[in-house]
């Protein structure tokens, strides 16, 4: 992952050319099982630092994230659809038992 984050920066970077004039580059890994086990944060990122976390340039940085949890994510957004789905279908029927109340009430009247 390193290794190819920095091939891709060395590729835009020119000889003779100044550092400051390189654009950050993103590498985005989707990881079928946890690379970093113990490390629940997701996406998990990581930027060229040293060891007082200093980054060295803003050239961008790694972004892991595992499969699994964007897969929960889809399952809990399917679930709150759904749920959406039910209400509107609730507020719906609410809506045609009031009018059908409505018009029996102009009926009698």
């Amino acid at each position: 992952m390193l290794y190819t984050w920095c091939d891709i920066i060395s590729q835009h970077k020119q000889s003779g050319n100044d550092y400051s004039l390189l654009k950050p580059v993103y590498s985005i890994w989707l990881l079928a099982e946890n690379l970093l086990p113990g490390e629940t944060e997701q996406p998990q990122e990581y930027k060229l630092q040293n060891r007082q976390g200093h980054t060295l340039a803003d050239l961008g940085g790694i972004h892991l994230r595992e499969q699994r949890t964007i897969q929960i994510e889809r399952e809990e957004d399917l679930r709150e659809m759904e749920g959406i789905k039910q209400e509107n279908e609730r507020i719906q029927h609410d809506m045609e038992q009031a009018q059908q109340d409505l018009q029996r009430e102009q009926l009698e009247n």
